[in-house]
């Protein structure tokens, strides 16, 4: 029997409040009894919930229960990052089953953390029961949202953008693999549960080993033609360089990777006022953010990374930011932390799954 409306309402009022009766979420949701009853035989019967028992201390006749049945499938969620590498297993409920983060180094050569990328796969996999509903995985680097497939951008500091991730990670890659790049997965952890989830126009930004940045147009992520909209680091701040060409200039980009050097970056506003080559490094990254504020009007930014802890460099490149802009703009900064890329590939597997089952449209 087809999935029918209904039946996703049920099942989202159950994943957002838990375990609850057919009378009490007929009165949530405003549907007749028989109509509750209705839906509760189906998705009993498509084996999505299960009953769950009857409350112990109520009174007359007590009400029988249900609640999602995470035993239904489970999803896996890999995320590769330049310092770490982690895994999450939840189950149909979106309760996490199993997670492990490893810390990787930027010497991690591609065949290194392929083994130990699927070592974590297989040991996520154990922990497991069900159906693999389905497979996120989190790159730091663009992703072509056509293919699937990591783009190696030039000098890139990332490994993983050197590797086929479907092929050579997942063995056979699932029909329902998802592979999208950091910054994109934790823009969509704050459209969903973060600073933005009732904001459908936004710009997050993200500094760390690499600078770039997500754009939500209308509630939904812009891409560009081929993945590459938002790659802020490859902006041009001066005749002929780019933001990252400029930060090597400065001193606080590897010039043989590309990569920043958040501690240096740090250091430089730590240790009392800022020079000369500090403030250079704050006009440079706020060129690029502001040129990118101008063309796009979003209605906020949230600043996203490590840098971000230290007040005197935020404050310095919000009032930078600011002072580039023809009109001011709401600038916040996420309460997310540096695992905010596998939160969202853990949120967007979840998203996935209920689509396959037909419990998302």
């Amino acid at each position: 029997m087809a999935i029918t409306d209904v039946d996703r309402q049920f099942f989202h009022h159950l994943i957002a409040y838990g375990q609850t009766s057919r009378a009490a979420l007929s009165a949530d949701i405003g549907i007749s009894r028989p109509t509750a009853s209705q839906s509760a035989r189906r998705l009993l019967r498509a084996d999505i919930i299960r009953e769950t028992g009857r409350p112990s201390v109520q009174r007359g006749r007590v009400p029988l229960l249900y609640d999602v049945n995470g035993a239904r499938g489970y999803t896996l969620s890999l995320a590769l990052d330049h310092d770490w590498i982690g895994l999450r297993v939840s189950d149909l409920s979106r309760r996490v089953l199993w997670e492990k983060i490893e810390q990787s180094t930027p010497e991690t050569t591609a065949g290194l953390l392929i083994e130990r990328s699927r070592a974590l796969v297989a040991e996520g996999r154990a922990r497991a029961t069900g159906e693999c509903l389905a497979v996120t995985c989190s790159v730091a680097d663009p992703v072509d949202p056509w293919t699937g497939q990591v783009i190696d951008m030039p000098n890139s500091p990332f490994t993983a953008g050197h590797i086929d991730v479907g092929s050579a990670i997942f063995e056979l890659a699932p029909d329902r693999l998802h592979v999208d790049n950091d910054v994109h997965w934790a823009a969509f952890a704050e459209s969903r549960i973060g600073l933005m989830c009732s904001q459908p126009n936004f710009l997050y930004v993200f500094i760390g080993a690499g600078i770039g940045s997500a754009i939500y147009v209308n509630g939904a992520l812009y891409r560009g033609a081929s993945g590459l909209a938002g790659e802020i680091g490859h902006a041009r701040v001066a005749p002929g360089q780019t933001l990252v060409e400029r930060l090597i200039e400065l001193g606080v980009a590897s010039p043989d990777d590309s990569s920043i050097d958040t501690d240096k970056l740090i250091e430089a506003f730590e240790t009392g006022p800022a020079g000369d080559k500090a403030k250079a490094v704050i006009n440079a990254i706020a060129w690029a953010i502001a040129n990118t504020i101008i063309t796009l009007n979003p209605a906020v930014v949230v600043f996203a990374g490590r840098v971000f802890g230290t007040p005197a460099f935020s404050s310095r490149l919000r009032g930078a930011v600011l002072n580039m802009l023809p009109t001011p703009i709401d600038i916040r900064e996420t309460a997310f932390g540096p695992y905010a890329p596998l939160l969202g590939a853990t949120l967007g597997a979840a998203e996935r799954a209920e689509s396959y089952l037909n419990l998302r449209h």
